[in-house]
């Protein structure tokens, strides 16, 4: 399996190894967390063409009792349940078959347990952070109506337990806590709690951006001691080059060179007294030391790099400090490459769908109103949704048979566009807000908005939220605090709690206003 990293996922997948593979971990699975935490690393990794989750996630072939089966054993584990909501939400659009396989009891009390898979998993995909696996327009009505259909209570009687669901919730959200005093998630815009969660979603992700953000800290805190500015700003200028810091550090994991380095800065107070120090060839020194001072003459050729390595060779923990940031930039390419690795290739798909002129009507008749849109948002998510969108591409009120002909048309490419999932994640995120559906609008009519478009969508990917967020001190803090050691359980399990709160609030709305409805229905003349 490790061989995919270098190796094809397509082809993995075309030989069908990943029914034996899965298979495999389905008899591995048990409630230990080393277990789990290697099936998250493993199913997650980047590899060549992706990730082993999100294959399973869109693969249609013969492997759909496996995959089930894989599903369920991941349910059984606190640590790989979202793996499974992941898997069942890109598998099925159908939210019958999803609670047959999630419920524990027909009571409609069950989703309103605080251990309900269903209740956790109408939550996460509702909310979930990565955008074009979310289901935002289709989860309320969905959940609702399966509510209904399955438990047949009045309506009041229902919002009666769901209100008491929300205050339980508010309850246990609000409770008072040292580590969690003055955080609020209206201070974050909606990008910011969506870094927050990817943050905190597996180990392995935590523990990156844990390690990063103290390596970022580092940075701060050596920056401090160099007093000049000018040499505050040499110091980030060093961390930007690559080359750079990888021969200093270099230097640094060589014990010699540093206690040769130390006792030079100890005598010298400025760069050109500095290179008259280094002893020279033949002046009785070892080819080590020769060596040791050939790079660092190339590495130290102004004042201000000169107090950089001056301040960081003063003390021990100076050093230490210093090596730290200097690991800081790879430290946080790492974080941005995992947050990327979540992320779709938005300019390779939306090229594709604009070089097809079929496809291209068709969206643009999807996007052509509001009514549209809200009818396009649910298709892109549920079985239920297609047919509506359908039935409202087909022009009723037209009997001709040029009119039959384009429903036709637009019908077959609606069905092409449903079968490829990278388009519909795609879409999903090009129409999720107004502002986002509005340039998407703009880009079908015209090509020469793409880029605005394109630039906009990638403003929006965690990747570029995420660099921005560190030069922001309350919201900095708070993400520090969420990966902390002491504090990313509680903090896992209360942001949990709030989507739980925020998908409960929003079936009452929904089903405040179905009431509405009825009661001017009923008063109408």
């Amino acid at each position: 399996m490790r061989q995919t990293q270098d190796g094809s996922l397509e082809e993995f997948f075309h030989l069908e190894l990943h029914i034996p593979l899965l298979s495999y971990v389905v008899k591995l699975i048990d409630k230990q967390t080393g277990v789990a935490e290697e099936i998250v690393r493993l199913f997650t990794a980047n590899r060549n063409g992706g990730n082993l989750i999100t294959w399973l996630g869109k693969i249609d072939d013969n492997s759909d009792q496996t995959i089930e089966s894989f599903m369920k054993s991941l349910l059984e584990s606190v640590e790989t349940s979202k793996l499974a909501y992941r898997l069942l939400s890109m598998r099925y659009t159908d939210f019958n078959s999803v609670y047959e396989i999630l419920r524990g009891s027909d009571s409609y009390y069950d989703l309103l347990m605080g251990g309900s898979h269903w209740l956790n998993y109408a939550a996460y995909i509702c909310f979930n952070f990565i955008e074009h696996e979310a289901k935002s327009f289709s989860v309320v009505p969905n959940v609702l109506n399966l509510m209904r259909k399955r438990w047949i209570i009045e309506e009041t009687v229902l919002k009666n337990s769901l209100s008491t669901k929300r205050a339980m919730l508010t309850a246990t959200i609000d409770i008072p806590n040292f580590y969690f005093e003055g955080f609020s998630r209206l201070d974050f815009t909606e990008d910011q709690v969506r870094l927050l969660k990817a943050a905190l979603q597996y180990a392995d992700q935590t523990i990156l951006v844990r390690e990063a953000l103290k390596a970022n800290r580092q940075v701060s805190s050596f920056a401090n001691k160099l007093g000049k500015k000018t040499v505050e700003d040499t110091f980030k200028l060093m961390l930007k080059n690559e080359e750079l810091v990888q021969e200093l550090q270099a230097v640094l994991l060589d014990n010699e060179a540093v206690q040769l380095l130390k006792k030079i800065m100890k005598e010298v107070n400025g760069v050109e007294a500095f290179l008259l120090r280094l002893p020279k060839r033949g002046a009785g020194i070892t080819p080590k030391e020769f060596e040791v001072m050939t790079k660092l003459e190339g590495l130290i050729r102004d004042e201000d790099t000169f107090s950089v390595l001056k301040t960081a060779m003063k003390h021990a923990d100076s050093l230490t400090m210093f090596k730290d940031a200097l690991a800081s930039e790879g430290r946080l390419k790492l974080v941005e490459d995992m947050l990327s690795s979540t992320e779709l290739d938005s300019a390779t798909i939306l090229k594709g769908i604009l070089d097809e002129e079929n496809k291209v009507q068709l969206l643009k008749e999807a996007v052509k109103d509001d009514t549209r849109l809200k009818l396009f948002r649910s298709a892109l998510e549920d079985k239920k949704g297609v047919k509506k969108f359908k039935s409202a591409l087909e022009d009723k009120g037209v009997r001709k048979f040029r009119s039959a002909l384009k429903y036709k048309k637009l019908k077959g490419e609606l069905d092409a566009v449903l079968k490829d999932m990278n388009q519909v994640f795609f879409l999903r995120v090009a129409v999720k807000d107004q502002t986002r559906a509005n340039l998407f609008r703009a880009a079908l009519e015209d090509k020469e908005h793409m880029e605005e478009f394109l630039n906009v969508l990638n403003e929006q990917k965690l990747a570029n939220v995420f660099r921005p967020m560190l030069n922001e001190k309350y919201q900095l803090e708070w993400l520090e605090k969420a990966v902390s050691t002491e504090t990313v359980g509680e903090f896992t399990r209360r942001m949990d709690k709030r989507d739980q709160w925020m998908l409960i609030d929003e079936i009452i709305k929904y089903l405040d206003s179905i009431i509405e409805e009825k009661v001017n229905r009923k008063v109408k003349p």
